[in-house]
């Protein structure tokens, strides 16, 4: 926690000297960007943990996808709303939970997400979020849980679109975390004029 406290000021610090111009709401516009995910696991998400009657494994990297809408609303901030796709493979069967037998499967996620993005005219973006994600284990019942995670991205030109951010899903009994990456198509909905 310490490492992305110090991520996100690190971040705010470099928005906070950006000294390029502003850009208005106006001559941004909207925009819609759609692309594929890939995730690291994080912690007893990667490792497994123990419960009574059983333990479970961790599970290994994960894919996956999102569409995400930005609507400006202040110079340089925009509001953003999400969602996606993301499925993580276990990496052993996970055994006898609560006297039910459950094989090796799937983890699925399908995030819907709300957050604000701070950006510079240089490019460089940060964007916390928060919103609820509907979890799926195979074999067993889904769940809808409460999320937050933190983006730290770079718009190459306006037409692509990358970020790196930390997730958390407050999956019981252990919550499920990871580091994702996201190479997003952008598309600009109004045209800049010089």
């Amino acid at each position: 926690m310490k490492r992305i406290k110090l991520l996100l000021a690190g971040a705010f610090i470099v928005f906070a000297a950006s000294t390029y111009a502003q850009e208005t709401p106006a001559k941004r516009g909207l925009s819609l960007s759609i692309g594929p995910e890939f995730a690291a696991p994080l912690g007893t998400f990667r490792n497994g943990y123990t419960v009574p009657g059983g333990s479970t494994s961790g599970y290994k990297l994960g894919f996956g996808g999102s569409a995400k809408l930005n609507i400006p609303v202040a110079n340089n901030i925009d509001v953003s709303i999400s969602a996606g796709y993301m499925g993580f493979s276990q990496k052993a069967s996970i055994g006898q939970i609560d006297s039910i037998s459950i094989n090796k499967g799937s983890y699925t996620f399908i995030p819907f997400k709300g957050g604000i993005r701070f950006r510079t005219n240089g490019g460089f973006y940060v964007e916390p979020q928060i919103g609820y994600t509907q979890t799926k284990l195979k074999n067993a019942e889904g769940a809808g849980e409460f999320t937050y995670a933190g983006n730290i991205g770079y718009l190459i030109g306006r037409a692509v679109d990358v970020a790196v951010r930390y997730e958390a899903i407050s999956t019981k009994p252990e919550s499920s975390k990871f580091i994702g990456l996201r190479v997003a198509y952008n598309i600009p909905f109004a045209r800049v004029r010089q």
